[in-house]
């Protein structure tokens, strides 16, 4: 980056940025090593008032996603999931969110550049659950 960092009004002046930041960072100090990571995400949605959820995914974590989702569904969201036309497709999976008008998208498992397309096309904030790694069982820093 060229010139001056930004200020903290200039980089959070927008309400939901600074709202996603500030549920994150209360998130992160109630739960930090004692809740689990799913835990973490299904109470920074519920604390920013998110109701539809999106749980996207390529069809070799449909397991994981299926229990990501079944977890979700219990603590009271309207989850999302590809149907079997955009299973892999990054891109028709943020198009299929997109009209389902989910607010907080999770990734349980896409392939690696798929997960990047995405998180391009999502249009509403993305977090991972689970990083595909078929040789290390979906755990990459193994």
């Amino acid at each position: 980056m060229l010139g001056p960092f930004p200020e903290f009004e200039t980089l959070y002046a927008d309400g939901s940025t600074r709202s996603l930041a500030y549920h994150a960072a209360c998130v992160e100090a109630e739960g930090y090593g004692r809740w689990t990571r799913i835990r973490e995400i299904a109470e920074l949605a519920g604390r920013m008032s998110y109701l539809h959820l999106g749980v996207a995914h390529c069809p070799d974590t449909d397991r994981e996603a299926g229990l990501a989702a079944s977890y979700l569904r219990r603590r009271g969201f309207d989850v999302v999931l590809p149907d079997g036309a955009d299973d892999c497709d990054p891109v028709g999976q943020a198009d299929r969110f997109r009209k389902r008008a989910t607010e907080f998208n999770v990734i349980a498992g896409m392939c690696v550049g798929h997960d990047a397309l995405f998180i391009r096309h999502s249009g509403a904030p993305v977090t991972s659950l689970v990083v595909r790694d078929l040789r290390l069982r979906h755990n990459p820093v193994a």
